[in-house]
């Protein structure tokens, strides 16, 4: 099921802060190496792709119920490599707000509208939006997601 009206971001940061001691684990169809390091780091209990295997799947469970954190293979690649190697993701370099405002850009949504979803300032929502062009080095929306979905990123 893909979520329509929030993202997977804003769903996890709501249902934490209210249950924060509730194991999570987050079986998504995005890209893993953008959002499982992500969610792992804001309190998930696991990532699990909907791409994986069967086997995966399975194992991902067993350590699951048995109160244990589960990491794919390529994501604990991925965290051991990350220090000894520079990013090549420009994603990846986005801080929690700024993917979250990435997100909704990428679904068309105005700095107005983003702003009253979040209850920021439209100003603030554009430095936000200034950021993210910067760090992903794109200069317009068309642009920003053509490299998100280079990098596997949900757009529209």
């Amino acid at each position: 099921m893909q979520l329509t009206d929030g993202n997977i971001l804003e769903i996890f940061g709501e249902i934490h802060q209210k249950y924060p001691t509730l194991p999570v684990m987050i079986y998504s169809m995005s890209p893993e190496d953008i959002f499982g390091k992500r969610m792992l780091q804001l309190g998930a209990a696991g990532y699990l792709n909907k791409q994986c295997s069967e086997d995966e799947v399975i194992r991902a469970m067993e350590l699951f119920f048995s109160g244990r954190k589960y990491i794919s293979q390529n994501l604990t690649n991925q965290l051991s490599n990350e220090n000894s190697k520079k990013k090549e993701n420009p994603f990846e370099n986005l801080s929690e707000r700024e993917m979250e405002v990435l997100l909704m850009l990428l679904k068309g949504k105005g700095v107005k509208e983003i702003a009253s979803r979040l209850d920021l300032k439209s100003n603030t929502v554009a430095t936000f939006k200034a950021r993210i062009f910067d760090k992903i080095g794109v200069n317009n929306i068309i642009d920003l997601q053509n490299s998100a979905r280079l990098y596997n990123l949900p757009v529209g």
